[in-house]
């Protein structure tokens, strides 16, 4: 039986989401199958948490520490690698332009959630409800935040509550 040529679950109108659904799927697998087997033990265990709760559709919150050098980068791109040859979205920010520019596809975390730079307790991420930038979030599968505690609480605290206020 003929398959079909056009994925017409991934067209959408949405630049912001085109572009997080443009990594080629069989591209991303082929990176996914050189770099998983380099991955250590303790990296390996921390790549298999997160892909078991992503499996599972267990929302968690994981917390991977370490000294520079320790490849955490390598880590954070073997997930998108896989994550991404499932067609899924994964939003990749740091806390910094250089740390976002070592992870694929990695934006600062100011920019992508539009993070106000005053920062108060009160504060919100500046995504109207009906956005294109509200529809993408609702739509991604995974966020890794690079040097997250680099981050003011203020800001993880914005971005938490507009994520459940959109």
């Amino acid at each position: 039986m003929p398959q079909p040529v056009h994925d017409w679950d991934a067209e959408t109108t949405n630049p912001l989401v085109a572009e997080q659904l443009s990594y080629p799927p069989q591209e991303q697998h082929e990176r996914l199958d050189e770099v998983l087997p380099t991955l250590n033990q303790e990296q390996r265990a921390a790549y298999d948490a997160v892909l078991h709760s992503m499996e599972n559709d267990i929302a968690k919150l994981f917390f991977l520490n370490g000294p520079g050098g320790t490849c955490k980068t390598y880590v954070y791109n073997t997930i998108c690698y896989k994550l991404r040859s499932e067609h899924m979205i994964v939003l990749v920010v740091a806390s910094s332009g250089i740390a976002a520019l070592l992870i694929v596809g990695g934006r600062t975390a100011h920019s992508t959630f539009k993070i106000p730079i005053n920062l108060t307790a009160e504060s919100l991420c500046n995504i109207p409800k009906n956005s294109q930038q509200a529809e993408l979030l609702q739509r991604t599968n995974l966020i890794i935040w690079d040097e997250a505690r680099m981050q003011h609480r203020h800001a993880i605290e914005a971005l938490d509550k507009t994520m459940h206020d959109i």
